[in-house]
This record gives structure tokens, C-alpha cells and sequence, in this order.
């Protein structure tokens, strides 16, 4: 009697305690809330428009596939988007979180439909990489098509305003998650691709070199060949430009830590720069 009223004591202590253990598991398996939450970033034009007049608020339904075509979505998420001169600035995953399943994908591409109208064709490539290819960069750089205006100031400035980058040097490499969590444990985080490629362009023709000829690990962003002219030349995110499975988050490459350039006044402005651990 003696031991079942011992048992009956035990299993009264261990069941609320397997309980516990198990809502947690299902938390983890179901949120994992010890993952970051990371959005993509889609700055460019309205999909299916290049319309430079184009001004408003926009019901935009975004939706994530595996594949450039056919295929149910992973993820889908509604957003007004505001355009200003037919450009916007998104951010998915705001309101339905992203799960870090498909960042670590491989094939992920973005479809959106405007209005309820038809989905927009061909799907956005969506990647965790930048890239710089070695003899356009350098042609660029060094004195080639719209290199002078960007050095005099003459080019036509962006629709996303004006961005700081400097130059840092390079971590080991690592997987695109490897990276992620360095950077976050070093109170930064990956770089945007724009201060990526910002930074890259303000570099003097001589230190390109090392910038050149493999891609390094980002924030994730929606690649548009239509919205991103001047990046076309470095960065070729289509099947025909590159050896997709290159951009494969599983691969082992470079990546750099964006911080912070200060508290108040200066991260009100929102400029980052491109440093490293050490600085």
C-alpha cells in the first residue's frame, strides 16, 4: 500500500512536469521561439508596373513558392504598400512571420498579385547572397558606364534615400545561419544588400579586387531585374546569370557585420556601416 501511495505521489509531481516539457517541445516545434524572427526585404518597383508616376497605397498579396512557376505557397501575407513615383519599400513577414525553414531554402521565389488581379509573372528570385562579378566590377569601378557620375554625385540620386557603408574586412566563412547568429551575438547583424553594394561601389578602383568573384551572405531580399538596373551588372540571381544551387544557404561563404554607427541622432538616421567583431 505503502509503495502505490509512493507511485501515486511520484506520477502526481512528474505529470505536470511532463506536461510542461511537452507544451514546450509543441512551442518550439509549432513558433521555435528561440529563432530570430527575420523579415525580406522588397525595395523596388510595384510588381507588374515600372510606372515612375505612380503614387498611393496599394493592396499587394505577397505569396512564397519553391519553384519559379506552378507549385502551391509556402507562405502568402496581404500588405497596403505604399509607392512613391512608382517605387516601394516592403518588409514580409511583418504581419505572418517567415519561417527560417524557408530561409535556409535553396529555390524560393516571390509571387504577388496587386489588387486581386492576376499574380505577377515571372516570379521574383528571392536570396540570402550578393555577389560582384569580378571583370564587370572592376570595369565599372574603374571608369566604366555611370562610375563618374556616382563618384561626382551627378547620378540620379535613389529612391531609398541617402545610405552610409564602410568598408570592413571579411569573417571566416560560414553558413548563411552561421553568420546570422555571429552577427547577432556581436549586437549587429548582416549587412542589408544595399550597404553592401554601396559600400562595394565607394571603394577605390585598387581595393575592388578583394570584393569581386564569390558572393558573401546578406539579409534576405527579393532580386528584380527590373528594379535593380545597377545591380544587374554585379549580381545575376536568374538561372541563365548563375549556377543557382551556388546560392545555396547550406554553402560555406564570406559575410561581413553591419553595426550600428551610434545611438540618438545617428540611429535615428539609420546609418549602418559594414564593420566587423573586432571594431
Amino acid at each position: 500500500m505503502n509503495e502505490l501511495r509512493r507511485w501515486v505521489v511520484a506520477a502526481g509531481i512528474l505529470a505536470p512536469v511532463v506536461f510542461l516539457m511537452g507544451q514546450e517541445a509543441k512551442k518550439r516545434e509549432a513558433g521555435k521561439p528561440d529563432e530570430p524572427r527575420l523579415g525580406i526585404r522588397f525595395r523596388g518597383f510595384l510588381p507588374g508596373s515600372q510606372n515612375p508616376t505612380l503614387e498611393g497605397t496599394y493592396e499587394v498579396e505577397f505569396r512564397i513558392y519553391r519553384s519559379p512557376q506552378g507549385g502551391e505557397p509556402i507562405w502568402r501575407e496581404t500588405a497596403a504598400v505604399p509607392v512613391r513615383e512608382g517605387r516601394m519599400d516592403v518588409v514580409l513577414g511583418k504581419r505572418v512571420p517567415i519561417p527560417m525553414e524557408i530561409h535556409e531554402a535553396t529555390f524560393k521565389f516571390l509571387g504577388a498579385s496587386v489588387g486581386g488581379n492576376r499574380e505577377v509573372y515571372p516570379r521574383f528570385a528571392i536570396v540570402n547572397v550578393v555577389y560582384a562579378s569580378r571583370k564587370e566590377a572592376l570595369v565599372a569601378l574603374a571608369g566604366g558606364a555611370g562610375a563618374s557620375e556616382r563618384r561626382s554625385g551627378t547620378e540620379k540620386p535613389s529612391a531609398y534615400g541617402p545610405r552610409e557603408a564602410k568598408v570592413g574586412k571579411e569573417e571566416k566563412k560560414a553558413t548563411w545561419r552561421e553568420a546570422l547568429a555571429a552577427a547577432r551575438a556581436a549586437g549587429g547583424d548582416l549587412p542589408d544588400y544595399e550597404d553592401w553594394y554601396q559600400a562595394l561601389e565607394n571603394l577605390a578602383p585598387d581595393a575592388v579586387e578583394g570584393w569581386t568573384g564569390h558572393y558573401e551572405w546578406v539579409l534576405p531580399w527579393v532580386y528584380d531585374t527590373a528594379s535593380h538596373g545597377r545591380l544587374n551588372l554585379y549580381f545575376r540571381g536568374r538561372f541563365e546569370g548563375c549556377d543557382y544551387m551556388d546560392l545555396s544557404p547550406a554553402n560555406k561563404y564570406a559575410y561581413r557585420i553591419a553595426l550600428s554607427a551610434g545611438k540618438g541622432g545617428e540611429a535615428a538616421k539609420s546609418k549602418r556601416k559594414v564593420g566587423t567583431k573586432d571594431e
